[in-house]
């Protein structure tokens, strides 16, 4: 959360933008998927990775695979639905712009999904030893048994809280990884913007790195630089701390999911480069 100080640096992160309309979409290591790279294994130096998983058609899948190995895993679905049955035979459905963790998807025994799944998935997937992580990402992995709800965050209108976030005027919806992973990371994602905004948020940088995905509507946001980059839904971009930026731009109904690594970073307004 934006001025309060934070015992993790971040993510050490270079500039990245990956734009959906360049996607190169390849066979996915989860039977029955697609996947695209987001960018943020590059980024990160392969700290941890984004993908965007497309479905061939419905079908059903055993387990979740990194989820096996990995000391952070997030899963944010965009598009259709998903049935989880878990190792204790409970059924949880999670459909579209909701969210299930790590400690719910290694307890994942069967997943079957709609022919319309499409979902981001985060990760800090293991495959490295804890001493060649960065600081923030060298965490226990979590667990969890029973009230799986629980461990869902619906798309419920109240769970939508004006300012809680980088900016006070847009609306945020805590997807549940501060808590977590003890505020490593924060992911949080909005309602859509209200109305369109001209004049930006002014120059600023932040200290904690971030990763963000467009899901509705479109921006414009210029990365000193680098330049300026038109935003349309599907595109990503990295931001490491302290690279400082302007969002000049946005129209009704933007809405993106943000990544903070940290989770409690300060926002310093910057004069134009």
């Amino acid at each position: 959360m934006s001025g309060a100080p934070s015992p993790y640096p971040a993510v050490p992160m270079k500039f990245g933008f990956a734009a959906a309309a360049d996607a190169t979409w390849r066979a996915s290591d989860i039977q029955g998927f697609d996947e695209r790279d987001l960018g943020l294994a590059a980024a990160s130096d392969g700290q941890i990775r984004a993908r965007e998983l497309r479905a061939n058609g419905a079908g059903t899948i055993h387990r979740w695979p990194v989820a096996e190995t990995a000391v952070f895993l997030f899963l944010y679905v965009i598009e259709g639905e998903i049935a989880f049955t878990m190792t204790d035979q409970t059924i949880v459905t999670v459909m579209r712009h909701e969210v299930v963790h790590l400690p719910f998807l290694s307890n994942v025994a069967q997943a079957a999904y709609s022919a319309d799944f499409l979902a981001a998935e985060l990760a800090a997937p293991g495959d490295r030893s804890t001493s060649e992580l960065v600081p923030l990402l060298q965490m226990p992995r979590k667990t969890r048994t029973g009230d799986w709800e629980a461990a869902v965050t619906r798309n419920r209108p109240e769970l939508f809280i004006p300012g809680n976030g980088p900016r006070a005027f847009f609306t945020y919806r805590d997807l549940g990884t501060a808590a977590l992973t003890d505020r490593r990371i924060q992911i949080h994602d909005g309602d859509g913007a209200k109305q369109p905004m001209a004049g930006g948020t002014g120059w600023h940088d932040h200290t904690m790195s971030q990763f963000f995905m467009l899901l509705d509507g479109e921006a414009t946001i210029s990365v000193d630089g680098q330049g300026e980059f038109h935003m349309v839904v599907g595109d990503a971009m990295m931001l490491g701390a302290g690279m400082r930026h302007n969002v000049s731009s946005y129209s009704e109904g933007y809405n993106v999911f943000e990544v903070c690594f940290p989770a409690d970073y300060e926002t310093t307004a910057r004069p134009a480069p």
